[in-house]
């Protein structure tokens, strides 16, 4: 005690002071320190909290910069494949049309034909007569006598249809059997044939070859008279321009 009073320190006041600090330290880190500590932490947090917001919007950035090229290259997936497939249908369009377009030309060439070849056997018919008389006048100037008209019209008939009395001897040259069955028989003749004169054709035909016969007319004016059965892979040419060239081949 003596030591500490020579130092000037005196328990008494040294109990006082320690005491006193020791309040007012706790006065401190009440009113100030913990205060102070908690500004820290909650400052430390905020910190904490903005480094974590800066890396989130940081990734959320990034996934945004993902997506974006992922949703950029899916647009120009699809508008390529939009592209293309607008290309095939304009081609396979572009196809269409031109095969329309071909077939309606075809088709008119087609019409135009037909129309030409009804026209062409219209006037064969109605010149049909005229051709008849020049050709009894040609025979009967050959023959120096002169035909009645009964008979004029029996030659007539038998000239461009190849009917004699009812019969077709062109079928002579026919065998049964002839020809495939169901194939559609063509006739041809140089002028157009009367609807009675097909009737006895076919009739006569069906009999020689033994099954119902579909045949289609034709015409051909160069045949100039008579008729060419074509069955097939068989053709009967028993036509007038026919027999003439028979004749020139004898002749040369």
């Amino acid at each position: 005690m003596d030591a500490l009073g020579s130092l000037g320190i005196f328990p008494a006041n040294l109990t006082a002071q320690v005491f006193n600090f020791l309040l007012l330290f706790g006065l401190l880190s009440l009113l100030l320190w913990k205060p102070a500590l908690r500004r820290i932490e909650a400052r430390r947090a905020a910190e904490r909290e903005l480094k974590l917001n800066q890396v989130r919007a940081t990734e959320a950035l990034a996934n945004a910069d993902r997506e974006r090229e992922r949703v950029l290259n899916e647009a120009r997936e699809e508008a390529r494949r939009l592209l293309a497939q607008a290309s095939r249908e304009a081609q396979q369009l572009r196809e269409e049309i031109l095969e329309q377009a071909r077939l309606d030309a075809r088709k008119l060439l087609d019409e135009a034909r037909e129309d030409a070849q009804r026209e062409k056997e219209r006037l064969l018919a109605r010149n049909r007569g005229e051709i008849a008389s020049l050709a009894i006048a040609a025979a009967q100037h050959i023959l120096g006598e002169t035909l009645d008209e009964q008979r004029q019209r029996a030659l007539v008939e038998s000239f461009f249809s190849g009917i004699n009395g009812g019969e077709l001897p062109i079928l002579q040259e026919i065998r049964p059997g002839m020809g495939t069955e169901g194939t559609k028989v063509i006739v041809t003749s140089a002028v157009p044939l009367s609807d009675e004169e097909k009737a006895t054709i076919r009739s006569e035909l069906s009999r020689r070859l033994g099954r119902d016969v579909e045949a289609e007319y034709r015409v051909e004016p160069s045949l100039l008279g008579g008729l060419v059965l074509n069955l097939g892979t068989y053709v009967v040419d028993g036509s007038m321009a026919g027999k003439l060239e028979q004749l020139r081949r004898v002749l040369n």
